[in-house]
């Protein structure tokens, strides 16, 4: 009897520490995918906005100069630059919310391996 009660102990423990296990893989492979989101983000963001500097950069040319001389052509620089500094708030905004996204993922697997912690130490 002692002995039953032995075995159904350690398959219990066993099973728990199994549980835990795949518990812990899981959230390895859910951080990894976060990390990897989190990252492919900041590098868009940066490339995109780079792209938007350059467009930015290639208006300040001497052509682009005499051009702002006239009235038509001032009117037209400006709408060029505020759509392209538009374009740019759009960037930083949705990346800023992506970002709160990923740190809210984060947060949440923090506790999830918080858990697991307080699990294996008992």
């Amino acid at each position: 009897m002692a002995g039953q009660r032995g075995r159904t102990a350690l398959n219990r423990a066993e099973e728990a520490l199994r549980r835990d296990y795949e518990s812990a893989l899981a959230a390895d492979h859910d951080l990894s995918s976060t990390l990897s989101d989190a990252s492919r983000i900041a590098a868009d963001a940066r490339r995109r906005l780079n792209e938007l500097g350059a467009q930015i950069r290639s208006l300040a040319t001497p052509q682009t100069a005499r051009t702002a001389e006239t009235p038509a052509g001032a009117a037209d620089l400006r709408r060029q630059l505020a759509a392209t500094l538009r374009e740019m708030e759009a960037v930083v905004a949705d990346t800023a919310a992506q970002s709160r996204a990923k740190a809210t993922e984060l947060q949440s697997l923090s506790d999830r391996y918080r858990v697991l912690a307080e699990r294996s130490t008992g």
